[in-house]
């Protein structure tokens, strides 16, 4: 699915579009390419370290809620998300790149700007990391 499908399909989830759903949806598509497919069920777990509109995109695009028990909440307060697929057993960590965005002189200071930005960087935005981890059953 292309960028611009992923994000209609991730307003129209959340409501309203911003800077945050916008990471949500290229953090989203990294996870599609990585590791599969959307969760029909249980098999892609989310693990998510803060609280933001980012994860409503994760919601809308990877199938990962907590009503199916595969979207957990650890908080950090820090834009770190992890993924597991539970039929391949593969997981990476996707983080933010701390020069990525907001101490970055060339990102744009206007609200639709930063979204056109932060889609057309995508992954670059982003550190993948392939990791280890133990899922609670």
């Amino acid at each position: 699915m292309d960028i611009k499908a992923l994000w209609e399909k991730a307003v129209e989830f959340h409501g309203h579009t911003c800077p945050g759903l916008a990471m949500g949806v290229v953090v989203s598509k990294i996870v599609l390419e990585e590791l599969g497919n959307r969760a029909k069920s249980r098999e892609l777990v989310a693990i998510v370290e803060n609280v933001s509109c980012t994860v409503d995109g994760i919601q809308a695009l990877l199938g990962c809620t907590f009503g199916k028990k595969n979207l957990i909440h650890k908080d950090s307060g820090k834009p770190v998300f992890t993924f597991y697929n539970r039929q391949t057993k593969r997981a990476i960590r996707v983080s933010r790149r701390q020069d990525a965005l907001y101490r970055n002189p060339e990102i744009p200071k206007e609200r639709q700007d930063q979204i056109d930005t932060i889609l057309k960087s995508g992954r670059d935005l982003f550190t993948v990391q392939e990791v280890t981890i133990s899922l609670p059953d």
